[in-house]
């Protein structure tokens, strides 16, 4: 009978020509572990993690190949087998898989927007709650998230709200019956009233029956631009009035007996600013929050990535300075603010890793 010396070895035997296999793929799932620990501290974005992870994988299966106790004919002929069905994968995703892929790398490259930003695509308005390697998620004002593939947005055009402070507008449409001095007028004290600056009117169209009117106002918060438009529309509905303008088509029919002198509006009383149930700017901002919650909170974690890089760089600025100082002095200075700089990208790495957790949860 065989010991269990010699079945140990009868074993090893028939182990020992898969170890390079067995040895690559431990080293290349701690590779892939360490580099994606690496890449998160480095704040790169997840699509980036994505191509990574997935270049390393690649590599790991072509070397665990050439680790195969095959002959060197045999494993050529692996080796092209999978060059082959690599080739027709690329191949047969170019137009889906990959384009959506290089059109997200060209999004990213040119940086046409990022996380919170506001971005109007043909009739769907919203924020930008993630931007990924194959798609870009907007969160729009009913909180739901609507995923473009980033192809999509490379074929169409859309319209990022700038954070600086945008134009806002909304349109009507009057009759010639209205001069259009007076309406112009209203219609730059409307955008006054709801703080926006540098107003004015620009007539779009003469139509057959109307003048289209289209009143401008600069918008200093762009978080606040959904509610401002509402604000513009109601502010319009008052000055309107107010200037006794009626908005109502020319083609406007009522079966009921009217005076010549009757207007289609509210009466005075129930016009008046004092008497609108207009909500406060508190309870605007919290609608804001509450509607672009994730992009909101997107926005937040790109902004922290961008105080982290700054931290990063304004320490190393202070270490390259502490080298050259002369003065003990300003060495003493330079090294109590690195170890305050120090505390501060801590401080702010453990709040990125808790958005991200939570994110990710």
């Amino acid at each position: 009978m065989e010991t269990l010396k010699d079945q140990m070895q009868h074993i090893a035997g028939y182990i020992s020509p898969y170890a390079g296999l067995v040895f690559t793929f431990v080293i290349f799932c701690a590779v892939i572990i360490v580099t994606r620990v690496v890449v998160r501290k480095k704040q790169f974005s997840p699509y980036s993690r994505q191509v990574i992870t997935g270049l390393i994988v690649l590599l790991g299966m072509f070397i665990g190949v050439l680790t195969l106790p095959v002959s060197n004919e045999a494993r050529g002929q692996i080796l092209s087998l999978m060059g082959i069905l690599v080739s027709a994968v690329i191949a047969l995703s170019s137009t889906n898989l990959m384009g959506n892929a290089m059109a997200g790398i060209m999004l990213r490259l040119s940086r046409s927007f990022r996380p919170g930003d506001f971005i109007e695509v043909e009739e769907t308005r919203g924020r930008i709650f993630q931007q990924g390697l194959f798609t870009t998620q907007v969160q729009i004002i009913s909180r739901d998230v609507i995923n473009f593939p980033n192809l999509y947005l490379i074929q169409k055009s859309f319209r990022v709200i700038n954070r600086d402070g945008s134009f806002i507008s909304a349109p009507v449409s009057l009759g010639y019956d209205c001069g259009h001095q007076e309406v112009e007028d209203a219609l730059k004290k409307a955008a006054e009233s709801c703080g926006l600056k540098d107003g004015f009117v620009y007539i779009e169209d003469l139509l057959d029956h109307a003048v289209v009117y289209r009143v401008y106002g600069l918008l200093d918060d762009y978080t606040k631009n959904i509610s401002a438009v509402s604000d513009l529309r109601k502010a319009m509905l008052d000055k309107l009035h107010e200037n006794g303008i009626e908005i109502v088509s020319p083609s406007y029919v009522n079966r009921r007996e009217l005076d010549m002198e009757f207007q289609v509006m509210p009466s005075r009383g129930t016009r008046s600013p004092d008497k609108s149930p207009d909500l406060s700017e508190k309870e605007k901002e919290e609608i804001e929050k509450k509607a672009f919650d994730k992009a909101e909170k997107a926005a937040d974690l790109e902004q922290m990535k961008e105080d982290y890089q700054a931290l990063v760089k304004e320490m190393e600025t202070c270490k390259e300075n502490k080298k050259t100082a002369h003065e003990s002095e300003e060495k003493k200075r330079l090294t109590a603010k690195i170890e305050t700089l120090a505390k501060k990208q801590q401080r702010l790495q453990e709040m990125i890793d808790a958005v991200e957790n939570q994110h990710e949860d």
